[in-house]
């Protein structure tokens, strides 16, 4: 999988299951983060998802927020994948937890090549 370096992040975009045909979203892999994606609520609600439940989770500088966590199947590295997503309203982020025993090398410049393999 390829992604882009840009205004300071590692981005990659992923098809995700929408409502009405798969929606390409692009996402900032964020390694600080466990879980496996984080959407605005906004964005979920154009997707084919099921809703989970309510959750506390704990933001970068321990910020308690609540959330609602949803799952949907995603083609990742050629595979289908339940995959749980959390809403927060900020960028999209790809967290740890999707890309767990995976390698993730990153050109750390504007337009540098991303890859996860």
């Amino acid at each position: 999988m390829f992604g882009i370096w840009r205004d300071r992040f590692p981005r990659l975009v992923l098809k995700l299951p929408g409502l009405g045909g798969p929606q390409e979203i692009e996402f900032v892999i964020d390694t600080g983060f466990d879980g496996d994606l984080s959407l605005p609520e906004s964005v979920v609600r154009q997707l084919d998802t099921t809703i989970l439940e309510t959750r506390f989770v704990q933001l970068a500088g321990g910020l308690h927020q609540r959330c609602y966590s949803y799952e949907f199947f995603l083609e990742w590295n050629g595979q289908q994948q339940l995959v749980e997503v959390f809403t927060l309203d900020d960028n999209p982020l790809l967290g740890n937890g999707l890309w767990d025993k995976m390698l993730m090398q990153a050109e750390n410049s504007e337009g540098g090549e991303v890859t996860i393999e």
